[in-house]
């Protein structure tokens, strides 16, 4: 798996931005805690072609819900879809 600063440059490449954080709930903005009481952190991407979140990065009820697979995975297929070689 490749460094969060690896993943920034590759996303920022082809025109992404991530950002990490801690998944919260849309309404209210609370943050999403585990078993134990502690903060799960995320990551969202945004397009910045048109400055919007990416689906499944966020859904109907959280936000920041990818982890670093996950945005490697996207990003892997966007370089696939793009052909480049990532």
């Amino acid at each position: 798996m490749y460094s969060l600063v690896t993943l920034r440059r590759k996303a920022r490449r082809i025109g992404y931005v991530i950002h990490k954080g801690y998944q919260r709930y849309l309404s209210g903005n609370a943050i999403v805690r585990d078993e134990e009481g502690n903060p799960i952190t995320g990551y969202c991407l945004v397009d910045l072609t048109d400055h919007t979140l990416v689906w499944g990065s966020y859904n109907e009820v959280f936000c920041y819900l990818y982890d670093l697979r996950d945005v490697e995975d996207f990003l892997k297929l966007r370089y696939a879809e793009e052909n480049l070689k990532f």
